[in-house]
């Protein structure tokens, strides 16, 4: 039975796909003979459909992300009643306004109002130094209670200060740490700046000095190759003075040959004290070029050492106050710590007294009873409904008679609305607290109300277990401001979003269509220039791309202009590139034509 239903089934199936096979068939043949009417209305000259062309104008561009969310009050109260007892009346209507303070409702406290004068009766009855233990007892434990509430505990009051001034400590030592890191960041340090300006100076010295001792050898080299010339120097001195002492043992002093002699010897032996007195100050000289080597050399290493120590220093510092930024956290921490255990001592303090309370009660019946009014009194307090907080009563759920148990009010500020909403993982990129954000709604109609983007959850939305759901496309709660009071939005209201990611005023802007690469890669659009007799020449016209919505684009280059007409199809028309054409408007039979191009 199962074969034959399959059977069956599978021909229907069969001339579904074969009934819309001839439906695009149809069509297909209805474009064909569109376009071929189309050219044989306009004779040898191409033509262009008026319907896929427009006059290029100005327009504002906005590049936007949409989103929906629940309009919500920024700040929603709840009051809630843990007392079972009927409720006596109601004193507020969904709509009205209150004030911190006002009375919401009454709950019936007439059983313990009862409870109270009989309590009242029997503590008139009692008397005697019992009563006065228990309103002693009653009287301090009061009296720390009432300190504890109005924060003038001595205590707390210590030990909150030391908070304080435990964390001013902690911020200025990061305040001070942050400072002296950025002058070394910034090359700013005086010691290190000194230092190393002794350290370049000392190097220049050193350099000036070698220089020194550079001079200092040649010239010792020269007078040293000088003095190597003295033997010879020497020998002929010899020579000459023999020569001499034979001309004066002839008695030819007064000869052509003597007085040469006499002349030759004497500035020989001025040149060989010459060479002698060069060589041992050019020595001397070279001596002392290394002693100045020697002594630029050690200023530099020490200029140096110095440079580097007060690298270090810098570093150190900089690792003093990061040390001192975390001490100052720790001491910071361990004051929160006594603060905690302050409060800790204050809540024992306090149930100290309770215990010495309940002591007393024990020992006298009027204690008893005066701890029993205490808490009676307070349960009668607790009978009338107050507003926690100021706003706008939204909702209602205490009746007349019924037990006042449970959430009976609902509180909200409807002049400072939010949406509630969630941003998509892969917009994140886009979109960021503080961006304007545009609202509308089905009651305000197109009226566009403004917002602000004030929170986006740090994680992806959980479950009701608290894990992050897993999922491919995660989303992130958020939360807009809206930013006017009299938006006319009413809190459930479901609003649509538009995150504004950037907007362009007065630009010229064309359908997506519109555009095309050429076979060089340039983008480019199709325009018709008029010609004679209704006539257009179709040409390429390359262009810019800027800023783009869901329809159009921005477009601007060299003969971009309003005014021009542009093709709105460009890849139908490519290959009139070049020609002339007419315009054509559309006939029934074409535009049925043109309909199903498109489908």
């Amino acid at each position: 039975m199962e074969e034959m239903k399959e059977a069956s089934a599978k021909p229907r199936r069969k001339k579904k796909k074969l009934k819309k096979g001839w439906i695009v068939l149809a069509v297909v043949v209805l474009v064909a003979a569109g376009f071929f009417l189309l050219r044989k209305k306009s004779g040898n000259t191409q033509a262009v459909l008026a319907s896929d062309t427009q006059v290029l104008e100005y327009a504002d561009l906005e590049s936007s992300i949409s989103a929906t969310g629940t309009v919500e009050s920024s700040d929603t109260t709840k009051v809630y009643s843990t007392l079972a007892y009927q409720v006596k009346s109601v004193l507020v209507e969904v709509g009205d306004i209150v004030k911190e303070g006002d009375l919401l409702a009454e709950l019936d406290g007439e059983q313990i109002e009862n409870q109270i004068a009989t309590q009242k009766t029997s503590m008139e009855v009692a008397s005697g130094s019992a009563g006065a233990q228990v309103q002693s007892a009653y009287d301090a434990y009061d009296n720390f209670k009432q300190g504890l509430d109005a924060g003038l505990n001595a205590s707390l009051i210590g030990a909150q200060s030391q908070v304080d001034n435990a964390y001013d400590a902690y911020v200025k030592a990061s305040n001070a740490y942050e400072r002296y890191k950025e002058n070394v960041n910034l090359g700013e340090n005086t010691q290190v700046l000194s230092a190393q300006s002794a350290r370049d100076n000392a190097a220049t010295a050193l350099d000036n000095a070698e220089s020194a001792l550079d001079s200092a050898n040649s010239a010792y080299k020269s007078a040293a190759e000088a003095k190597d010339t003295l033997p010879e120097l020497n020998s002929q001195i010899e020579q000459d003075k023999q020569r001499k002492q034979e001309l004066e043992d002839a008695g030819e002093q007064l000869s052509v040959e003597y007085i040469t002699l006499v002349v030759e010897l004497e500035t020989l032996q001025k040149q060989a004290q010459t060479i002698e007195a060069s060589f041992e100050s050019a020595k001397q000289g070279r001596e002392s070029a290394k002693q100045a080597v020697d002594s630029a050399q050690s200023a530099y290493d020490i200029a140096q050492a110095t440079y580097n120590a007060a690298l270090r220093g810098e570093d150190q510092a900089l690792s003093d106050y990061a040390d001192a930024v975390d001490s100052a956290w720790r001491a910071y921490q361990t004051a929160l710590t006594s603060l905690d255990s302050t409060k800790k001592g204050t809540e024992d303090q306090l149930e100290a007294y309770s215990d010495t309370l309940a002591s007393a009660n024990a020992g006298a019946n009027t204690a008893v009873t005066e701890e029993s009014l205490r808490q009676l009194g307070k349960t009668l307090d607790d009978t009338k409904i107050t507003a926690p907080v100021s706003g706008t009563v939204t909702a209602v759920y205490a009746t007349v008679g019924s037990s006042g148990s449970g959430l009976l009010f609902v509180i909200e500020d409807t002049d400072h609305l939010v949406v509630s909403t969630s941003v998509k993982g892969y917009d994140l990129g886009n979109v960021k607290t503080g961006m304007t954000v545009e609202i509308k709604s089905d009651a305000t109609g197109d009226t566009v109300i403004p917002g602000t983007l004030t929170t986006i959850a740090p994680t992806a939305k959980k479950n009701q277990l608290g894990d992050t759901e897993s999922s491919s496309d995660p989303s992130f709660e958020a939360e807009v401001s809206v930013d006017e009071t009299s938006s006319g939005l009413r809190i459930g209201m479901e609003a649509r979003l538009s995150y504004i990611i950037a907007r362009e005023q007065h630009v010229l802007a064309v359908p997506y269509e519109a555009v095309y690469t050429d076979e060089n890669g340039q983008t480019c659009i199709l325009v018709l220039r008029a010609q004679e007799k209704d006539t257009y020449l179709v040409e390429s016209l390359p262009v810019t791309t800027g800023l783009d919505d869901d329809l159009d684009i921005a477009v601007s280059g060299s003969g971009v202009e309003a005014g021009l007409r542009v093709i709105t199809e460009a890849k139908t028309y490519l290959s009139y590139i070049g020609k002339t054409v007419t315009l054509a408007q559309a006939t029934g039979f074409e535009a049925m034509a043109e309909m199903g191009a498109y489908q």
